[in-house]
């Protein structure tokens, strides 16, 4: 018998067809100061990677363009069919909370 509700809401799984696995994480590190906790997500991250297709680190922080300092979520990314991790940037405002522009990669922003 087939099923006719979609996976992701399906109470029986027996029926509905295999899906992809979701994102997991391996780890939240939530303590000050700031600096070490992003150093050991970091860390961990590089150390399990064989074991990963892609990873992101992610941490409050700022970024310069120009002369001004706008906040943002910086990431480390990683993909297995990357040469190599790149460094991306969400600029954003607090108050009200609001992204401003697209993500940029902070190896452009050195580069200005």
């Amino acid at each position: 018998m087939s099923c006719v509700t979609p996976p992701a809401t399906c109470r029986r799984r027996s029926c509905c067809p295999k899906t992809l696995p979701k994102g997991a994480a391996l780890s939240v590190v939530d303590y000050r100061p700031l600096i070490d906790a992003v150093r050991m997500a970091r860390e961990t991250a590089q150390e399990v990677e064989k074991d990963l297709a892609r990873y992101v680190v992610a941490w409050d922080g700022y970024v310069h363009i120009g002369e001004a300092r706008t906040e943002a979520i910086l990431m480390e990314a990683w993909e297995a069919t990357a040469e190599k991790r790149v460094l991306l940037a969400q600029r954003y405002r607090r108050k009200p909370f609001e992204l401003v522009g697209p993500v940029i990669s902070v190896d452009e922003l050195i580069n200005l």
